[in-house]
């Protein structure tokens, strides 16, 4: 009885995701969407969507859920390399129930993530030409083993997927090998309320890369804006261990990172924080004064569009021209990273679009490394890669090999 309701079980969530590809306006959300309702079904800790690159050289992960992902997002197997690569190859689907004991079974993927793989469940992405991927599931959290139901859950998942990528022409191209900028190890962050002990963050480990587009999502009080603080070294952990290229903060002195702050970061807040007293080309010229070889103040404006603005006091501004201000104060310091929290929170929703491309222009154009902290999930389309935070921990990371412009995103 136990196997005819699990079946059934099964045969629902199928026509639910095949209903869910139906109604598809978004691959990525819709992939990410069933990747999530097979994984709470099946009870598994970890999920994978690899793809095959556009030349079949490499797989590439292009969604992944469940802890400690984050170092997924540019990690290349070769072909027939572990177990996905494996499945792929020969397009057969998998269990395996102890990795540790399997040749097939690649220790990169754990040493690359610092996750413990136990046991494996894949199933191949089959196009009407060829193999594009597989779906790969590891780990059930109650310690049980994958049966057949769960394999073929996955299999149906995988078949729908791979129609649905085939008809968008989804192959995706190896992610890049990309310079880290920022890396975070097992970082916490405490606060003291009282005699409460709040947890911001919990044993987080991720990495910034460098020229990246990177969207950090998430409710209120998930952590986000904690996370952005670590970052730019406005705040130190209670444990762990931040790191810029090959500096660890987390250990500097306040000079250091008075210094860190100074040179490398720029910040755009919500409420901007422009001096009233001082013009737009005067807020400029303040951050400008602070390093050795700033941009010209004139050429910063005239970028973000407010050349014939220099003169003008905040008050005599609009929301949206403040945050440019804001923005062109931040990037005539030449940052290599640039931290936004909530950049289009006290705009509209056509200014706030504005802010997003120019901010799209600062990452593209100037190469510079874009972190945006946000609540608003549309945002989340014109990134590089997503970093999905809940109640402190990262819980997700999706990277985007195809980001939607910023003037396209509605909300």
């Amino acid at each position: 009885m136990a196997s005819t309701a699990s079946s059934l079980q099964n045969l629902e969530k199928v026509w639910q995701i095949t209903n869910l590809f139906h109604s598809a306006r978004n691959i990525q959300e819709t992939l990410d969407t069933a990747l999530s309702q097979v994984m709470s079904v099946v009870n598994a800790e970890s999920g994978t969507l690899w793809l095959v690159d556009a030349d079949h050289e490499y797989l590439s992960p292009y969604i992944a859920r469940g802890p400690k992902v984050s170092g997924l997002t540019d990690m290349k197997l070769k072909k027939g390399e572990g177990m996905a690569g494996w499945v792929v190859e020969n397009r057969l689907p998998q269990i395996v129930y102890d990795v540790a004991s399997d040749p097939r079974w690649s220790s990169r993927f754990d040493q690359k993530t610092g996750y413990v793989t136990r046991s494996i469940l894949c199933a191949p992405l089959i196009t009407s030409n060829t193999t594009i991927g597989c779906l790969q599931l590891i780990n059930k959290r109650d310690g049980q083993l994958f049966d057949d139901d769960d394999l073929h859950l996955c299999q149906d998942l995988a078949t729908l997927a791979a129609i649905a990528l085939e008809k968008q022409g989804l192959l995706v191209r190896a992610a890049p090998k990309r310079q880290v900028l920022n890396r975070l190890e097992e970082v916490s962050k405490n606060y003291q309320m009282g005699e409460v002990t709040v947890e911001a963050l919990k044993n987080t480990s991720l990495e910034v890369y460098d020229g990246e587009l990177l969207v950090i999502l998430g409710p209120s009080g998930s952590g986000k804006s904690t996370l952005l603080n670590l970052l730019g070294g406005m705040d130190q952990p209670t444990s762990g261990r931040i790191f810029f290229g090959d500096r660890e903060l987390s250990r500097a002195s306040e000079k250091s990172m008075t210094m860190y702050r100074r040179y490398d970061v720029g910040f755009v807040f919500q409420f901007y924080n422009l001096i009233p007293d001082l013009t737009a080309g005067e807020n400029v010229a303040l951050a400008a004064e602070l390093v050795d070889d700033p941009l010209r103040v004139e050429d910063v404006l005239e970028e973000v569009g407010l050349g014939q603005r220099i003169e003008h006091f905040p008050a005599q501004m609009s929301g949206g021209e403040q945050q440019r201000v804001s923005i062109a104060r931040a990037i005539v310091k030449k940052p290599s990273i640039l931290l936004c929290d909530e950049p289009t929170g006290a705009l509209d929703d056509n200014t706030g679009k504005t802010i997003l491309c120019l901010l799209e222009k600062v990452a593209r154009e100037g190469k510079r490394t874009v972190v945006i902290v946000t609540h608003n999930t549309a945002i989340g389309a014109m990134a590089d890669r997503i970093f999905k935070m809940r109640s402190g921990n990262l819980v997700e990371v999706v990277r985007n090999p195809h980001p939607t412009p910023a003037e396209q995103i509605e909300w």
